[in-house]
């Protein structure tokens, strides 16, 4: 199994659960993270994010992703091409966006998938996280092995940090 990056953070000193803190703005501050670093390794970020969280998983949908060269590429016919090189962009960021997840979160993260559809201009990035403290707890009891909440979700809009406003 491989090993989590983890934040630092001791899980059993984690009081309340991520469903208990203000998970809009967990989820908000997973979105913003998530479009600054598809800028800084792409050159631009998308213009708007929604981050989606539930107790073991963040899921963040990123809109009008493309930069002009993908663009580009697209007119031309190579959307093979674009869609490889953003996974490639996607691999190069994953230690580096797990570790900002979990200290937003404050919970390691075992996985991160990502893909895009280009077409739609549109991609995600999934997180799964570890279960925390009183999910461990509670699946130890009961032996139920996947303890579940409502989600939250935050949605940013205009989330590019290079936008010009209108």
């Amino acid at each position: 199994m491989r090993p989590s990056i983890r934040s630092g953070v001791d899980p059993r000193q984690v009081e309340q659960t991520l469903a208990e803190r203000t998970s809009g703005t967990l989820a908000a501050s997973v979105s913003r993270a998530v479009v600054r670093l598809m800028h800084e390794f792409t050159g631009r970020g998308p213009t708007r994010a929604r981050a989606i969280m539930n107790a073991n998983s963040v899921l963040v949908l990123l809109e009008d992703t493309l930069t002009r060269a993908e663009l580009n590429l697209l007119g031309a016919g190579e959307s093979e091409a674009v869609v490889t090189m953003r996974r490639t962009y996607f691999a190069a960021m994953r230690e580096q966006a797990s570790a900002t997840v979990a200290e937003i979160t404050g919970r390691g993260v075992i996985s991160m998938m990502a893909d895009l559809d280009p077409d739609a201009n549109m991609a995600i990035v999934f997180f799964a996280l570890e279960r925390g403290p009183e999910e461990r707890a509670a699946a130890s009891t009961d032996g139920d092995s996947a303890a579940s909440t409502d989600g939250a979700s935050a949605s940013t809009d205009g989330a590019r940090p290079d936008a010009q406003s209108a």
